[in-house]
């Protein structure tokens, strides 16, 4: 993750500038813009209780879900700052630059938090110098269950979750629903023991599995988990696994996938697919061969906000399912 990338003076001074803003009142906004109405009082994991205004105005948001959320349902100029946006890609991206940030979850900048006056706060669990944010505004945190591996890598519950926190469960559901929807229909669609596998590679040519269980638990949703195969976690898969390299070994182990999706870095100026080819492990490999190899966005298949999710759904619909759906 990058270093902060705002410091607190930037961030005070436009601070001076938000402060004089009305922020918008939902006198302002479309009728089609759903209510925010966050829930009050909200407990969190510790079972204390924190009181939350219905309607805030200056929201610092130090979750990405929650910012893709705000914007995507017509909120998002209640958004005074947020974090470093780092897993961000597309459409989302762009939008969430025209936001000052204010340090990163590893390193919230509370002084400029502090300076931009917030009326909520609203963070991943795992944030650092909770307390001291907690001081500044009143700080729910989005969901995420410790007493369950792997459980901060379910997308739809943290999804639903997030959303329930902003009083935007409806609208956060469907979302997660449409998803579903998709997923349900790449099922019905794939032809019997089709599969497809996402893997990453280094600039000096270092085959890995992806950050996370999301990855494979989505392959594995879509009915083309390749079982047995380096590519995919195990059930239960959690954060250790982060980025385990693989074995030329494993990498063989490949062989009877249908599909492969190597992911890369946008704006890295390296070409991973490129430098996959270069092993002449994966160039021997029957899906390579075949050129049912595809480079695909690495934040898209390892940050699950709906904007991602969606864009990993159209690279399954544009690059897999050519080459196995049934009867294709």
């Amino acid at each position: 993750m990058r270093m902060a990338s705002a410091v607190t003076a930037a961030a005070l001074a436009v601070a001076a500038v938000l402060t004089g803003c009305s922020g918008g009142g939902e006198s302002d906004r479309a009728s089609t813009v759903p209510t925010l109405s966050v829930p009050s009082p909200w407990r969190g994991a510790d079972g204390a209780t924190v009181d939350v205004p219905a309607a805030p105005e200056r929201i610092v948001s130090a979750d990405l879900i929650a910012t893709e959320l705000l914007v995507r349902f017509g909120h998002g100029d209640r958004i005074v700052a947020i974090t470093d946006p780092e897993g961000a890609a597309g459409p989302d991206a762009a939008d969430l630059a025209r936001y000052p940030t204010a340090g990163s979850e590893r390193e919230p900048d509370v002084a400029a938090i502090a300076a931009l006056r917030p009326e909520l706060i609203i963070a991943f669990d795992g944030i650092a110098r909770r307390d001291e944010l907690a001081a500044v505004a009143p700080l729910v945190t989005a969901p995420y269950d410790r007493s369950r591996p792997g459980a901060a890598y379910g997308w739809r519950e943290y999804i639903r979750g997030v959303g329930d926190r902003l009083g935007l469960g409806p609208q956060s559901r469907g979302l997660v629903d449409g998803i579903d929807r998709r997923i349900a229909a790449v099922r019905d669609a794939r032809a019997p023991g089709a599969t497809m596998a996402v893997v990453r590679v280094s600039t000096d040519g270092r085959f890995g599995v992806l950050p996370g269980a999301y990855p494979s638990n989505l392959v594995r949703d879509l009915g083309l988990d390749p079982v047995g195969t380096a590519a995919a976690h195990l059930p239960g898969a959690t954060v250790a696994d982060c980025c385990r390299t693989l074995s030329d070994t494993e990498l063989a182990g490949l062989r009877g996938v249908d599909v492969i999706l190597v992911a890369d870095t946008p704006d890295d100026g390296v070409d991973a697919l490129e430098v996959a080819r270069g092993n002449p492990v994966f160039a021997a490999l029957p899906a390579v061969t075949a050129g049912d190899v595809h480079g695909v966005s690495a934040p898209v298949w390892t940050v699950w906000t709906p904007g991602n999710l969606t864009r990993a759904m159209d690279d399954v619909d544009r690059l897999v399912m050519p080459a196995v759906a049934a009867g294709g």
